[in-house]
């Protein structure tokens, strides 16, 4: 029995670590390129698992989920081999009990890759960021979700028993929902609340009707997390209709809160 919040056993199911000496984070390292979330010049420097467990402090963590950050897709398999290294490290703190790998469905090495993954026993899943293009809604580029030869590809997550993450804004909606339809038995987590971005009555609304519709999948989880991706200055209240909307659309077993 839980008498207070100090007896809740926390499972964080998405953060990340990096190192910048060690491998290569295009995104981090080379010249910025103006981005949803604002300057993140702050956070260009290492994350490693010292940083991760002096965050956590004394909340209850006791598990935690390492998604990966973005690599340079050559070095996905060496991410992965780099953060098992850290959950059998810190096995006492629960660090990365699962690991969500990269990899790219659009690569003819795309097998290998996974195979590559599958090594390490902590693989659980696979995110292929598609939401890039749609950074800019004004002026959006295309993106792999629109390729049915990549929806299709993602099949290969079944070979292998591992779930796929999808990060998508609301605009992409009916290239997901293709790519759920195709694949009804694949476990499918959507990441970031389904990337809630703007905060003009057509963006809320363009979002709220996108999650009723992913609501409907029943292979779906989401994530709640992401928010400050998008308000940096963010309070309990101004994500609240988020959240429970959230709440509302997949219920409380489907859902998931995590640091991001």
């Amino acid at each position: 029995m839980i008498n207070s919040l100090d007896d809740l056993e926390i499972t964080d199911p998405h953060h990340h670590l990096w190192d910048l000496e060690n491998l290569y984070y295009p995104w981090l390292t080379d010249s910025f390129k103006p981005r949803v979330c604002g300057d993140y010049s702050a956070i260009r420097k290492n994350y490693l698992v010292q940083n991760l467990i002096q965050d956590i402090g004394d909340l209850h963590v006791t598990k935690t989920v390492h998604v990966e950050a973005v690599i340079d897709s050559s070095q996905a398999v060496a991410e992965t081999a780099w953060i098992q290294g850290h959950a059998e490290k810190n096995s006492n703190h629960g660090i990365a009990a699962g690991i969500v790998a990269q990899a790219d469905f659009s690569d003819e090495a795309i097998e290998e890759t996974l195979e590559g993954h599958c090594e390490y026993p902590n693989i659980r899943g696979i995110r292929d960021v598609v939401h890039e293009g749609w950074i800019d809604p004004l002026n959006p580029k295309p993106t792999k979700l629109q390729s049915s030869n990549w929806r299709e590809t993602v099949r290969l997550c079944q070979k292998h028993g591992l779930h796929f993450e999808l990060q998508i804004y609301y605009q992409q909606v009916e290239e997901a929902i293709e790519l759920l339809k195709l694949h009804p038995d694949l476990p499918v987590i959507l990441t970031h609340t389904g990337c809630p971005a703007g905060r003009t009555k057509e963006a809320i609304t363009g979002w709220q009707a996108t999650m009723k519709r992913l609501s409907e999948w029943p292979q779906l989880h989401v994530k709640l997390s992401g928010f400050s991706m998008f308000d940096r200055n963010w309070t309990a209240e101004s994500i609240r209709p988020f959240v429970l909307d959230t709440i509302e659309y997949f219920g409380i077993e489907r859902c998931m809160f995590a640091s991001n």
